[in-house]
C-alpha cells in the first residue's frame, strides 16, 4: 500500500497560497531566503549566547532571534506584499480574500510576538517595557511601509517611553516589572493586532488607493535622501554639482547617478542619536544620582548596537538603491570622463560605493565611541565598544556586486544579510574562547576584519569581470 500524505484544510491552503503571493513581491524566493536566514541567524545567535551567559539566555535567544526574524519580514514584505494584494479588483474576483488575508496578517504577528514573549520572559524579568516597545515598532513601522497615516502615532511615545525609563522614579520601573503589568501588556496584544491589521487591509477602495499613493510619496521622498525640496533643496544640489564639475573626478559624477548619498543620511543619524544620549547624560548628571550615571554607562553598549544598525540597514540598501535609480545612469556612461571599458568603469564604481560605505562606517563607529566616551566608558569597556563597531566591517562587501545581472532583492532581505555577516565575527570570537581560552572580543575583531579583507577583495575581482554595471539590473 502507497502512503498517502495528509490533506491541508481548504483555509490552511489559502493562507500558504497567500503568504507565498505576498512574500513574492519583495524576491521570488523570499519564502527559502527567509527559512534560511532565520535557520542561520538562530544558529549564530544561539551558539554565541550559549557558550558566553549560559544555557538559559541561549534558549531564550534561541526562541526570540527566530520570532524576530518573522516580525521583520512581517513588517517588511508580508504586510506590504498583503497591501498590494488587497486592490479592490482582487477583491471582487476573488471573494473572501480580504477576510483570509487579515486573518493571515494577524495569525502572523500573534504567533511571533507570542514567542518573542517567551523568550523574553527567560531572559528578563520585567517584559513589559520591552514587549510594548516590541509590539508599538512592528506595528507602527508596518503601517508606515504599507502607508498608513499617522503611524508615528504608535511608534514615538513608545520610543519616548523607553528612553526615559533610564530616567523614570523607581516606583514606576517597579511597577511595570510586575507580573500584572506584563500581563496587563499580553492581554492587549489580541485586540491591538486587529484594529491595526484592518486598518491596513481596508474594504473601501478610495481608502486602499490613497494608502498606495501616500506609500509611493514616502517613497519618492526616501530616495531623495537628506536633500530637502524647494529652493534650498535646488540650491544646496546646485553646490553639490558644482563642486563636483570643480574637481572633474570621474568618481564624484559617477556617485551622483546612484541616487540618495548615504553619507548625510548617517550624519543625521549619528547626530540625532548623540544629541538624545547627550541630553539623557546631562539630565543624568543634573541630577547627582550615581544609580542614573550607572544605568546610562551600561545602557551604552546598547546605544552602541544601535547605531551599529544604522550602518547595517544602510549598507544594506544600496544595491536596492543603485537598482532603483537607473534613470540617468545611461546618459553617465556616455559622459567623456567616463572611462570607455567595462572592468574600468566597473572599478571605479566598485571603489566609489567602497569610499562611500567605509566613510559611513567611520561616522558611525565614531559616534558610538563618542557616546561611550561622554557616559564614563574607560578600558575595557570602551575597548569592547570599538570591537563591536569593527563587527560590521563585512557588511562592506554587500554593495559590490554584478549589478547589471544580480537578481533585485528586496532591501529586507539584504537587511538581514547584512546582520547575519555581523554575527559571524562574534560567532568565530566565543569558539576560540571556548576551545584554546583565547581573548573573545581580540579573536572576534580579527575574525571580522579578515572576513571583510576576504570579501572585498573576491566581490571587486567579481565586479571588475562583470559587463557593464550601469544602467544596473538591465539583465535581470
Amino acid at each position: 500500500m502507497t502512503r498517502r500524505s495528509p490533506r491541508c484544510s481548504p483555509r490552511y491552503s489559502q493562507y500558504a497560497l497567500l503568504w507565498h503571493a505576498a512574500i513574492a513581491q519583495a524576491h521570488p524566493r523570499a519564502h527559502a531566503i527567509l527559512l534560511w536566514s532565520m535557520a542561520l541567524m538562530t544558529l549564530l545567535t544561539t551558539t554565541v549566547v550559549a557558550l558566553v551567559a549560559g544555557v538559559q539566555e541561549a534558549i531564550g535567544w534561541a526562541l526570540c532571534t527566530p520570532a524576530g526574524v518573522v516580525l521583520f519580514a512581517w513588517t517588511m514584505c508580508l504586510v506590504p506584499g498583503a497591501t498590494g494584494l488587497n486592490s479592490p479588483a482582487n477583491a471582487k474576483l476573488v471573494p473572501g480574500m480580504r477576510a483570509r488575508l487579515i486573518e493571515l496578517t494577524l495569525l502572523v504577528w500573534l504567533g511571533a510576538i507570542g514567542v518573542f514573549t517567551i523568550g523574553l520572559f527567560m531572559l528578563r524579568d520585567g517584559l513589559a517595557p520591552a514587549l510594548l516597545l516590541a509590539i508599538g515598532v512592528t506595528l507602527g513601522v508596518a503601517s508606515g511601509v504599507a502607508g498608513a497615516r499617522g503611524s508615528w502615532i504608535l511608534i514615538t511615545p513608545l520610543l519616548a517611553g523607553s528612553i526615559m525609563s533610564r530616567l523614570a522614579p523607581a516606583w514606576l520601573l517597579d511597577a511595570l516589572a510586575t507580573p500584572a503589568a506584563a500581563a496587563l501588556v499580553v492581554a492587549s496584544m489580541p485586540p491591538l493586532g486587529v484594529l491595526v491589521t484592518r486598518a491596513l487591509l481596508p474594504q473601501a477602495g478610495d481608502r486602499h488607493w490613497n494608502m498606495l499613493a501616500h506609500r509611493e510619496r514616502m517613497l519618492g521622498a526616501c530616495n531623495k535622501g537628506m536633500v530637502p525640496d524647494g529652493l534650498l533643496g535646488h540650491a544646496w544640489d546646485g553646490l553639490m554639482l558644482r563642486r563636483d564639475l570643480a574637481h572633474r573626478a570621474p568618481r564624484a559624477l559617477l556617485m551622483r547617478a546612484l541616487g540618495p548619498n548615504l553619507v548625510p543620511l548617517t550624519v543625521a543619524a549619528a547626530a540625532i542619536g548623540g544629541l538624545t544620549f547627550a541630553g539623557l547624560t546631562y539630565l543624568g548628571e543634573s541630577s547627582g544620582s550615581g544609580e542614573v550615571a550607572g544605568k546610562l554607562v551600561a545602557s551604552s553598549p546598547g546605544m552602541t548596537a544601535l547605531i551599529l544598525m544604522t550602518f547595517l540597514f544602510q549598507a544594506g540598501s544600496v544595491p536596492a538603491l543603485v537598482a532603483r535609480n537607473s534613470g540617468e545612469q545611461a546618459l553617465v556612461r556616455l559622459a567623456p570622463a567616463m572611462p570607455g571599458l567595462a572592468p574600468q568603469l566597473n572599478r571605479l564604481l566598485a571603489r566609489g560605493l567602497l569610499v562611500r560605505g567605509v566613510t559611513c562606517w567611520a561616522l558611525t563607529s565614531a559616534a558610538a565611541l563618542l557616546l561611550a566616551l561622554m557616559v564614563g566608558a574607560r578600558g575595557e569597556a570602551l575597548a569592547a565598544q570599538a570591537c563591536m563597531c569593527c563587527m560590521a566591517l563585512p557588511s562592506l562587501a554587500l554593495g559590490l556586486r554584478d549589478h547589471a545581472r544580480a537578481p533585485s532583492w528586496s532591501i529586507a532581505f539584504v537587511w538581514l544579510l547584512a546582520i547575519g555577516v555581523a554575527l559571524i565575527g562574534p560567532l568565530v570570537g566565543a569558539l576560540l574562547y571556548l576551545v584554546f581560552g583565547l581573548p573573545f572580543w581580540l579573536c572576534a575583531t580579527v575574525a571580522a576584519i579578515v572576513l571583510a579583507a576576504a570579501l572585498v577583495r573576491q566581490r571587486l575581482r567579481l565586479v571588475e569581470r562583470a559587463p557593464w554595471a550601469l544602467p544596473a539590473a538591465r539583465l535581470d
